[in-house]
């Protein structure tokens, strides 16, 4: 079963490689000899070798897409920056944004500015469920804010992210 495996790893690197050898009648892999070319019409040689050319270009074009892909996906990847989630919640009569941001949670109004708000994960006293659809916070310092939501597992979700990061900011802080 290893050895197995060692050929498919071999043959997956000669691929990306495109080391592949033409033989009269074969496709060959380097590492796997003896493998035919799996043309259907192999007793056929010019149609075998037409298709054994064929087949060197698609393995040449795959390869180049496949690398390409990879290259791509790498590079998205990398140069993407992590988005903070914001979600519309409600403060009473207020409207705003509550964003889940690396260090704080921060609730930014629409309707008044004055009633924006950030506090850093270590900051806050209690994070609480109340209601089905409401979270409240509770700093050391400053009022408690209630938010709700128009969707109960959207509550949930965020009570159990903030609840996280917030233990996460109470034991870094020891």
């Amino acid at each position: 079963m290893a050895a197995r495996g060692k050929k498919i790893k071999e043959l997956l690197a000669n691929f990306v490689t495109g080391h592949f050898n033409i033989v009269p009648g074969r496709l060959e892999p380097p590492g796997l000899p003896g493998r035919r070319c799996n043309c259907l019409d192999a007793p056929l040689r010019r149609q075998c070798i037409f298709k054994r050319g064929f087949t060197k270009i698609m393995f040449s074009i795959l390869r180049t897409a496949v690398l390409a892909l990879v290259a791509g996906a790498l590079t998205m990847a990398i140069a993407q920056p992590a988005v903070d989630p914001v979600y519309d919640v409600r403060n009473g009569d207020q409207k705003g944004k509550l964003m889940l941001k690396q260090d704080e949670l921060a609730f930014e109004s629409l309707t008044d500015g004055k009633r924006s708000r950030n506090w850093k994960y270590s900051e806050i006293r209690t994070f609480e469920k109340k209601g089905r659809k409401e979270l409240r916070v509770r700093p050391f310092k400053g009022d408690r804010y209630d938010f709700q939501f128009e969707d109960r597992k959207l509550a949930d979700q965020i009570f159990k992210d903030v609840s996280q990061r917030i233990v996460q900011a109470r034991q870094t802080k020891k």
